[in-house]
């Protein structure tokens, strides 16, 4: 009798813990927002659209990848919008690397100059390749 009651408790505990589990609806419910930081036809923006289909395929239940361009500022505007979009898993965004680290290096050394410190950083390159000294040609 013991026995029948432990195995009552272990159906009714495992049922109460898959009871969460029915509630929940499929994802996704609605489209996909991939939001691409540079403009149509470049090289980051193909590749974004040649792997989407893959994606709605991977996700099935008739899921749609919506690509949304937001290009300017080198990627900035782009990484900047998907920094701010909800973390509700309805919008992804296809990034480019290099740009991603460069941009917080950049924008921070660009904040902490003013432009007359960049002219006065700038050092000019030279217009004649460097010669030996026993050169005749100087």
């Amino acid at each position: 009798m013991r026995r029948f009651h432990w195995l009552i408790v272990a159906v009714m505990l495992s049922t109460a813990a898959l009871l969460p589990c029915t509630g929940t609806a499929a994802y996704p419910e609605r489209p996909i927002t991939m939001i691409v930081a540079y403009p149509p036809g470049g090289g980051t923006d193909l590749v974004a659209r040649a792997i989407a289909p893959y994606i709605e395929k991977y996700l099935s239940g008739g899921a749609k990848i919506v690509i949304v361009n937001r290009a300017g500022a080198g990627g900035e505007v782009g990484f900047t919008a998907l920094a701010n979009a909800p973390a509700d898993g309805y919008t992804i965004g296809f990034v480019n690397t290099p740009p991603l680290m460069t941009i917080p290096i950049e924008s921070s050394t660009i904040r902490a100059t003013s432009p007359s410190t960049a002219i006065r950083q700038f050092e000019p390159c030279r217009s004649s390749p460097p010669t030996r000294a026993r050169t005749p040609a100087r």
